[in-house]
């Protein structure tokens, strides 16, 4: 028989009391962090399901209280948002819709399709382009792979005529190839860019901006399109009762006045340009170069339109400079390969000038080709299979491969 000393056991009894009690204090501290977790849970699938059967039955207004609620008691709920901005939907109130679902907190994996239907509703049923453009650009700084969110971009910069965000926006979209189809229809057509639903869309936006200088301009030159189109189907039929009157037109009127109200407008100052070269004022032209912005330096329309100028003024290696400087900027610019095919033919480089000529011959094919589409979303192949050996030999070999991808076809 084995005796245990005294103060062993008072040692042993006092071990096993403060490891019971320490036991029971980690039990408790977990029970505290879970507790109020599991009830956050619970009611969060409570307050679910009575959304649910109020967004079942389209109550709306009951709906935007009870999600209201909870945000407020748990905003890193994703569904709680989604409720809310559902709600706001439903009562029409857009705005605040597109700002809940913009609350979805961003480590949840409903937060990126959440932005984006915000930003929807802001260009759609909100009227707010302006403020969707800006939210669908700091939702491509998260996720550059949205093929929607490049498609909406270029579809707004292509109708509101913002021409070098245009370009930038398309070259970022094949970046990432996520370019929609349409994009390389409008790459082709930059200089001359105008859209059917054009004056459409920004009568829309003005009604919610009806100063703003962006859908006032493309609005105008829009319809500046629209009323040459007319005029020319006019003149073909041979009726001229119906061929309008130039640039007496109101329409004309329209834009000379907005010239007056927004004297450094690029897109205002070439159309006006346009005209000018047409009836050989090269004052004109020079006077409306002179007021325009810095970043013409980077608008190939521009230098073409200075080669333009030095070339009526007699200055050929002034305008060939200027006619190259326009053709760097921009490979698939005919007017400029054109221009650089008299220079040539002047110097007496007649290989070159066959080369460019060809080169302008194929565009025309392609222009009169694409007139054709009722619709650019569905361009065939075979037309992009032209541009892409258009654009390849004029020298862009970044869109020609970009087509040649698309296509799934190597040069």
């Amino acid at each position: 028989m084995h005796f245990v000393p005294d103060w062993l056991s008072r040692w042993l009894s006092s071990f096993w009391k403060s490891l019971v009690g320490l036991a029971v204090i980690g039990f408790l501290m977990t029970a505290v962090g879970f507790g109020p977790q599991l009830w956050r849970n619970r009611q969060a699938q409570a307050l679910e399901r009575q959304c649910r059967e109020l967004r079942n039955r389209k109550d709306w207004h009951q709906l935007a209280s009870v999600s209201e609620t909870w945000t407020q008691r748990d905003p890193q709920r994703a569904n709680a948002w989604l409720f809310r901005a559902e709600a706001a939907e439903g009562q029409r109130q857009y705005v605040a819709a597109a700002d809940f679902l913009f609350h979805v907190p961003s480590q949840d994996a409903k937060s990126v399709p959440a932005f984006l239907q915000g930003a929807t509703i802001l260009l759609g049923k909100a009227n707010r382009p302006v403020e969707g453009v800006e939210a669908l650009h700091k939702l491509l700084k998260r996720e550059r792979r949205i093929a929607e969110v490049h498609r909406n971009l270029i579809q707004y910069y292509a109708l509101t005529l913002q021409r070098q965000r245009l370009l930038e926006q398309i070259r970022f979209a094949i970046e990432n190839h996520r370019e929609p189809v349409e994009s390389f229809v409008y790459l082709f057509l930059v200089d001359t860019l105008r859209l059917s639903n054009g004056v459409e869309m920004n009568n829309r936006w003005l009604e919610q901006y009806p100063e703003h200088e962006l859908f006032l301009v493309a609005r105008t030159l829009h319809m500046e399109e629209q009323r040459e189109a007319a005029s020319q189907a006019a003149e073909n039929k041979g009726d001229p009762a119906e061929h309008a009157t130039g640039s007496n037109s109101p329409r004309s009127q329209a834009l000379a006045e907005l010239l007056q109200r927004f004297p450094h407008n690029v897109e205002l100052l070439s159309h006006q340009i346009e005209l000018s070269l047409v009836v050989g004022d090269t004052d004109r032209v020079v006077s409306l170069l002179s007021q325009a912005p810095p970043e013409i330096d980077d608008d190939n329309r521009f230098w073409r339109y200075k080669g333009q100028v030095h070339e009526a003024r007699g200055q050929d290696a002034e305008a060939e400079s200027a006619y190259r400087r326009s053709s760097e900027l921009n490979r698939l610019d005919w007017r400029s390969l054109n221009k650089l095919a008299s220079i040539e033919r002047l110097r007496g480089r007649f290989s070159e000038v066959d080369r460019l000529q060809r080169l302008v011959n194929r565009a025309d094919h392609l222009r009169e080709q694409i007139r054709k589409v009722p619709n650019v979303e569905d361009v065939g192949a075979d037309w992009l299979r032209a541009l892409a050996d258009f654009a390849k030999d004029a020298g862009d070999e970044t869109l020609a491969n970009a087509l040649f991808r698309r296509l799934g076809t190597s040069s």
